[in-house]
């Protein structure tokens, strides 16, 4: 499948439906919703890291435990209770992602093809969904509890599920933090200008300790499992121009939406998300240092599946509502140019059967067993 025409064609009709929201039905949309996550149900997943899930399923089915994600384990070792044909393994996982992720949108969003496209393009597909299948099954997980739970302060449930994203990938330590947004809130009300200023102090001093501490954590507990997976992310401590630019540009694009957005229709939850945003990008401006950790923010950002397209629709002027989907479009092309330049020499690195190009990224049906043992059958050996 050519990515960029999908691309182009979802492009198409977020414009028409910006400028034109009377052509929008949400009957049809939900139709074309529900056909598309059929597609991601059913999609083998052909990614870099696929060869290593692989391999992992094997250590697993060979009772190798991995203690740093005892969720992933349990999933594996379940659906090995009944087949061990790896491809269902991998039709499991995409059934909790898309169960989750979609049932949240269908119930939270305003725009569901606004929420497929930026699940399509801004990587949490190619890079996550299609990769790196712990941590998006992390993520499902925090934005299913992030919008069932948080607005009513349910936080026994809440945290019963950080816990158990937390067991499918450790980047889900992030989102027991969470919660202190409501306090952050409640003293911003209180005192804007002393709170912003704390908050840039905050930030300094967490870059400062960070730059100091993470290094001293790996060298003196370099043994302990979750410290020693880090490792990886740690070895490179320049800082990224890119990374810290892409950050800015997400923050900016989430903040002008939102400013954009009726203030009447504005919530004390708005006010939440639009605040989780900025909390994003504190945590990365404290890890700049050590930019492959931008994970952590890639975690929380999914929650723009929901509060990006619902800022969208609060924008009560087309001609701006139309001109805040332009910038949004550009930002999510070169997110998923950049994101393809990535993932295809690695795919064709590592995977030399699989004939995969920029312009052609193969979709394998979960059930294509041909396919899926022409491009991985050494590892399933």
């Amino acid at each position: 499948m050519n990515f960029f025409l999908i691309f182009a064609i979802l492009s198409l009709w977020l414009v028409i439906s910006a400028w034109k929201p009377e052509l929008r039905n949400r009957k049809i949309s939900l139709a074309v919703m529900l056909i598309l996550m059929l597609v991601l149900v059913f999609d083998f997943k052909v990614g870099v890291d696929t060869g290593s899930y692989i391999w992992l399923y094997k250590s697993i089915l060979r009772n190798e435990i991995d203690f740093r994600n005892m969720g992933y384990v349990y999933l594996i070792r379940t659906v090995q209770m009944f087949t061990n044909r790896y491809a269902l393994s991998v039709l499991a996982a995409n059934i909790i992602c898309i169960g989750l992720c979609f049932y949240t949108v269908i119930r939270y969003s305003r725009n569901y093809l606004m929420s497929f496209f930026l699940f399509f393009a801004s990587g949490i597909f190619l890079m996550y969904y299609s990769s790196g299948v712990r941590q998006m099954l992390s993520m499902a997980v925090f934005l299913f509890a992030f919008y069932e739970y948080l607005p009513g302060r349910k936080y026994i449930r809440y945290f019963a599920c950080c816990l158990l994203s937390v067991s499918f990938h450790e980047a889900g330590i992030i989102s027991f933090l969470i919660p202190l947004i409501f306090l952050y809130q409640k003293l911003y009300r209180k005192n804007r200008r002393i709170t912003l200023l704390a908050s840039a102090g905050g930030i300094a001093l967490g870059f400062g300790l960070i730059t100091f501490a993470v290094p001293w954590i790996v060298d003196n507990y370099w043994w302990v499992p979750v410290v020693s997976h880090f490792v990886r992310y740690l070895e490179n401590t320049s800082i990224s121009v890119l990374g810290l630019g892409m950050e800015c540009v997400w923050f900016a694009a989430a903040l002008m939406l939102y400013l954009l957005s009726d203030r009447e229709q504005r919530t004390d939850w708005d006010q939440f998300q639009i605040m989780t945003w900025g909390f994003v990008f504190a945590v990365y401006l404290c890890m700049a240092r050590f930019p492959q950790t931008s994970r952590l923010c890639d975690y929380v950002q999914v929650i723009m599946l929901v509060s990006i397209p619902n800022w969208l629709e609060m924008i009560p002027d087309r001609r701006k509502k139309t001109a805040a989907v332009l910038p949004l479009i550009g930002l999510n092309f070169i997110l998923l140019y950049g994101d393809m330049r990535f993932a295809v020499p690695m795919i064709q690195k590592h995977y030399p059967d699989i004939e995969v190009s920029m312009l052609s990224y193969p979709y394998v049906f979960i059930f294509d067993e041909p396919s899926i043992m022409k491009y991985y059958g050494r590892f399933m050996q």
